[in-house]
């Protein structure tokens, strides 16, 4: 009971999107022309991690439309590989120690986490995007809908 009252109080918002994975060349411009590409059919960048691994670059991004980012960024010449992956997103209050309340809670279910960005401040709140590695993303969302 207290738990599904602490997620309820909480975990505000909770809904389902989509990060764009790609491996890519590692070398200079690579960004820019994701960037540019994604810019000129009017595509918002949410959140962007990008680092190198293997003598290669990843990129993992949320947009505001993935299914036309991932079309763009499918002809584009510097990417190797791409898959898409649910996420899911929850709004929290914007202060110290909620990211903490939000680990602590999903640590009681045992959610090992395998992604998390944090995406953007709406005046008092703050949207984090994870998934996790042992759970699909369905009990995810069920878990921190208090279900």
């Amino acid at each position: 009971m207290f738990l599904t009252l602490f997620c309820k109080i909480y975990f505000m918002d909770i809904y389902k999107i989509n990060e764009i994975v790609i491996t890519v060349k590692n070398q200079p411009g690579v960004l820019k022309s994701i960037s540019d590409v994604l810019a000129k059919k009017g595509i918002n960048i949410n959140g962007i991690v990008a680092y190198e691994y293997n003598n290669h670059a990843l990129f993992r991004i949320i947009t505001s439309d993935s299914v036309t980012t991932k079309k763009q960024l499918s002809m584009n010449k510097y990417v190797i590989n791409m898959k898409e992956n649910p996420l899911i997103v929850v709004k929290l209050i914007n202060k110290p120690g909620e990211l903490a309340k939000l680990t602590d809670y999903i640590y009681k279910f045992n959610v090992n986490l395998n992604v998390l960005y944090t995406l953007s401040d709406e005046d008092d709140f703050k949207y984090v995007a994870l998934s996790s590695s042992n759970r699909s993303i369905d009990e995810l969302k069920d878990i921190l809908s208090g279900v």
